[in-house]
């Protein structure tokens, strides 16, 4: 015959059920205050640089009434026409729930159809050869800004590749059309050999090498 024996410790007991109870409502709690708080859980735009009359589609998941503010910015130099302004467009989205406020914004750079960038790739060495690689973000430019012309930006030689094709610039920044009707954005490579004054000298060795680009806007 088997005997079990229970020790029945009611204090024990009641302090443990006072403990989950407590645990519960203060988890019920939390839960109930998140659920009363606005939130976005999501705030997409589909283009981040843009040219005059194009489209913007906008996306969001939030948790409240949601609100879009639009502010925008000239940045402009004396003299500068309207063509050639570039305007910071900062787009805000407020999601407001029990008089409550969630904010999150997204800034959209409209560019001239017609204007200058540049590519700057940090450099590493390979042998006697300074090696710079870089992507232009996809996000930040799409496929309608369009290169027009290359010329080299760091005053020295540069073996230039991008989109399937590889040209050598001088280092007096001639203009190139090498690239023409390629998009600004995806991977860039540039390679430079060291000068003389560099091999005898590491420490002044280029730490990055970068390309002038001037780009049109396209529309598809």
């Amino acid at each position: 015959m088997y005997i079990y024996k229970i020790h029945y410790k009611p204090a024990t007991m009641i302090k443990k059920l006072k403990f989950r109870i407590g645990t519960w409502l203060l988890t019920f709690f939390f839960i109930f205050l998140y659920s009363c708080t606005p939130k976005i859980n999501s705030f997409t735009v589909n283009k981040r640089t843009i040219s005059a009359n194009d489209t913007l589609q906008f996306n969001w998941d939030v948790t409240g009434h949601p609100t879009l503010l639009y502010h925008q910015r000239n940045i402009t130099g004396p003299g500068t026409p309207d063509s050639a302004v570039v305007r910071y467009l900062e787009f805000t989205l407020v999601a407001q729930k029990n008089g409550k406020e969630a904010k999150k914004m997204i800034q959209v750079v409209t560019q001239p159809v017609n204007s200058t960038d540049s590519v700057v790739c940090a450099t590493g060495l390979h042998g006697d050869t300074l090696i710079a690689s870089c992507t232009k973000d996809s996000i930040r430019w799409g496929n309608n800004y369009r290169v027009v012309t290359v010329s080299s930006g760091s005053r020295r030689p540069l073996n230039v590749s991008h989109a399937g094709t590889t040209t050598l610039l001088d280092a007096a920044g001639t203009p190139s059309h090498a690239f023409e009707g390629t998009a600004l954005n995806g991977a860039w490579r540039m390679s430079s050999l060291l000068t003389a004054a560099e091999k005898a000298d590491m420490s002044t060795a280029a730490e990055k090498l970068s390309l002038i680009v001037t780009v049109k806007y396209e529309t598809q």
